[in-house]
């Protein structure tokens, strides 16, 4: 509540979804249309720990349909990026090529996630 009240008090847009809207992949969004994350583009997300799951999920499904390498490279990339983040660091050559795609899924403007 005092985060938003602050948000607020500065003049920021909020944004509220719903999990199922949220992306154009949820289940209650129609196929070709887009969901809430296209439309509000944030760049602060707040989301408890299941929504992260399900983006997670589907970002997820999304690599195993381009096959096992991918899938696991994949992994081996948000590990990778993890550890250098963990370190201080940032991988912005990864930023530009992989997450990138990631990022526009939410939006196209995300630069946090917060749980």
């Amino acid at each position: 509540l005092l985060a938003e009240s602050s948000c607020l008090f500065y003049g920021i847009k909020i944004g509220y979804s719903s999990s199922l809207t949220l992306t154009s992949k949820s289940s209650k969004v129609k196929a070709g249309c887009k969901g809430d994350a296209n439309y509000l583009q944030p760049t602060l997300m707040c989301a408890v720990p299941l929504i992260l799951e399900r983006i997670y999920k589907s970002v997820v499904d999304t690599m195993k349909r381009h096959g096992w390498f991918a899938e696991e490279l994949f992994h081996y990339l948000v590990s990778y990026k993890m550890k250098w983040q963990d370190r201080g660091f940032d991988t912005p050559l990864l930023n530009k090529t992989l997450f990138r795609k990631i990022r526009y899924f939410l939006g196209g403007r995300v630069r946090l996630l917060l749980s």
